[in-house]
């Protein structure tokens, strides 16, 4: 074959990615009106909550799929902040605990969705990601004998102890799958849900009276205050540790790590951070995650900014994970 005969090949350059804000913007968007409207719906009318929360989840996982992991580790995240600067307008303890609800049922609509777009073929995976999803399924059949079994006995703990069991489930196949299907950009959600957690950590830490008072915690913490004292388990826990709270600060002052043998080394007593979700132990793991995140992906500086918080949080099960993970062999990055 001669020079010319040989034909020249062109080949297109691939398209560049859009910047990462188009994405970015629509899924906080998306996010903040999934979960922080659901407040005050539910005071007007909570059938009608209900069901928007639901139709929101199966139009996230239909319109928008590739939102949806995202969409969902922020509701778990935040929703508690939109209850708490709403809960002067809840009426009751009742009412609130209801409230506090709705992120799980975003995420489990959401997972429902999803696994039943698989079932029904719409999403072919590999034969690697079925076998997860067997396991999968098979294990959920396992907590639902389980959950019947207990709710029997004691239906409240029952079903407490089933949403923290198979909520970490439902992420993971809703995730598994998503990521299996669709081409999924999730560093940058994650990198700004790091600094926006950060945010409202240090303003916590620093400006502790100025974030109990925008965030209404006075008002969100009375209603467990008056479940407490009506359960009589505020009288119980002051006969046993002799300690009597005066205000709410005196509820989040804690020894260090939770233990008195540090006493001696001036750690006898710290206030806690509780973060935007109003819990230390789930804000301190989530924490605890997106630093050892962080660190993965090359943003060294606030992966270290996190740790501070991850301290104050005073929580053992979430500094030794970080530890743990942080020096095994090969977890750090290069």
């Amino acid at each position: 074959m001669g020079a010319g005969d040989l034909t020249q090949v062109q080949t297109v350059p691939a398209e560049p990615s859009p910047p990462a804000w188009r994405e970015l913007v629509p899924t906080l968007c998306i996010a903040v009106a999934a979960i922080g409207f659901a407040p005050v719906l539910h005071l007007a009318y909570p059938a009608l909550a209900i069901v928007v929360e639901v139709l929101i989840g199966i139009a996230i996982v239909l319109a928008v799929p590739t939102y949806a992991p995202a969409i969902a580790i922020f509701v778990l995240f935040f929703q508690n902040l939109f209850v708490s600067i709403l809960s002067p307008l809840v009426p009751l303890p009742s009412d609130l605990d209801f409230i506090k609800g709705y992120n799980f049922l975003v995420c489990s609509v959401m997972w429902l969705a999803t696994f039943g777009l698989y079932v029904l073929g719409q999403r072919n995976q590999s034969a690697e990601v079925n076998q997860i999803m067997r396991w999968g399924v098979v294990t959920l059949a396992v907590v639902s004998l389980y959950f019947a079994i207990g709710f029997i006995q004691d239906g409240q703990p029952a079903a407490v102890y089933l949403r923290n069991i198979v909520l970490p489930l439902f992420l993971f196949q809703l995730s598994l799958l998503t990521a299996a299907t669709y081409e999924v950009r999730i560093t940058p959600f994650l990198v700004t849900l790091a600094v926006i957690l950060l945010l409202c950590g240090y303003v916590e830490l620093v400006f502790r009276d100025l974030w109990l008072a925008i965030t209404n915690s006075y008002t969100f913490w009375g209603f467990d205050e008056l479940k407490a004292t009506h359960s009589g388990v505020w009288e119980a826990q002051m006969r046993a540790t002799g300690n009597v709270p005066v205000d709410l600060k005196d509820r989040f002052s804690f020894d260090f790590l939770n233990t008195p043998l540090l006493e001696g080394f001036g750690l006898s007593k710290m206030l806690r951070i509780n973060g935007p979700n109003m819990h230390p132990i789930s804000f301190a793991y989530g924490v605890g995650f997106l630093a050892l995140f962080l660190f993965s992906v090359g943003r060294p500086l606030l992966a270290l900014a996190a740790l501070p918080l991850l301290i104050f949080c005073s929580v053992k099960g979430a500094l030794i994970v970080v530890i743990f993970a942080w020096s095994r062999p090969g977890s750090r990055p290069v």
